[in-house]
């Protein structure tokens, strides 16, 4: 799938008249493999730019890179309320003041395979989880949310630092760790059949979902059946589509409307029903929204996909 995104960036037809947009993607994320090619084929087609995918080693440089307008637009996680980028990328706080739509709910949980015997959250005291994601990483306070409340904290694990998700997955492959915190709409993407991997079965205390829901913007935290597994915790991020700063309102409009048309129905798919009308509005996420997606959205009610 990275290739696939690679084509897309070298993909440019000089006999096209057709102005290019570059949307910046996290490389890794599994969103950004699966879905992010077809989405900007889609946009190609049905607006009058060409749209390509410049792949970011973490969401910080794509922070950065929309900021330094080296991306018109940028695909990615809310960052954490009162983010203050580190002194590499620069000390002022990213405002998502550009948010223009927000495009899907990715869903987390920790997973383990089936063969190692784990059936609970309870079941890592000891264990090889892994940790470390990248700089300013909510994957990493995902784990710290449900190690808190059922094993003490990370110093009743044993750490493994990763890189990535990607990077977790392999060595849970590879038997080097017990469970990771992974996105679960990214199980199909890696080829791991249901029959592999389960979730762990563990429920948050309100004290944590609360910390977690206040320091994050848009997230929701639910308890559910998953894989015949019950009461799997479940945090679902928000994903947004941003603007840079000098996008005009009419581009702007423009991609609001073809990422509800395009999301719209992915979400049927992956689903199997259409998400309620307000599910794309950034306004009850918490997020501080660009005029034009005000104009657009105006006072209508937001939802999540139930």
């Amino acid at each position: 799938m990275e290739r696939k995104i690679s084509a897309h960036v070298s993909s440019s037809n000089p006999e096209r008249a057709k102005q290019i947009r570059l949307i910046g993607a996290h490389a890794a994320n599994p969103l950004t493999r699966s879905v992010l090619p077809d989405f900007v084929e889609q946009l190609s087609q049905s607006t009058s730019f060409d749209f390509q995918i410049k792949g970011f080693a973490s969401q910080a440089d794509l922070i950065r890179a929309l900021r330094a307008r080296e991306v018109h637009f940028a695909v990615m996680l809310p960052p954490k309320r009162g983010h203050v980028d580190k002194p590499s990328i620069g000390m002022a706080p990213f405002s998502p003041q550009r948010a223009v739509v927000c495009i899907y709910a990715m869903r987390f949980a920790m997973i383990s395979f089936r063969q190692t015997g784990l059936t609970s959250l309870g079941d890592l005291v000891g264990q090889r989880v892994a940790t470390g994601f990248g700089p300013n990483s909510l994957v990493d306070e995902y784990l710290d949310a449900f190690l808190r409340d059922h094993v003490g904290g990370r110093e009743n694990i044993s750490p493994v630092p990763c890189e990535n998700i990607a990077d977790a997955m392999q060595r849970l492959r590879a038997r080097e760790i017990a469970a990771t915190p992974f996105p679960l709409d990214g199980i199909k993407i890696t080829s791991l059949a249901r029959g592999l991997v389960r979730p762990l079965e563990g429920m948050l205390s309100r004290a944590t979902v609360q910390k977690i829901t206040h320091d994050h913007p848009g997230l929701r935290v639910r308890c559910t059946e998953l894989f015949g597994n019950r009461n799997v915790t479940m945090i679902e991020t928000p994903i947004i589509v941003y603007a840079a700063q000098d996008m005009a309102d009419r581009e702007v409009h423009a991609m609001i409307a073809a990422a509800k048309d395009f999301f719209r129905f992915y979400i049927k798919h992956r689903y199997g029903k259409m998400p309620p009308a307000g599910f794309f509005d950034p306004k009850p996420l918490g997020l501080m929204t660009h005029p034009a997606s005000v104009a657009h959205f105006g006072h209508s009610q937001g939802g999540a996909l139930h």
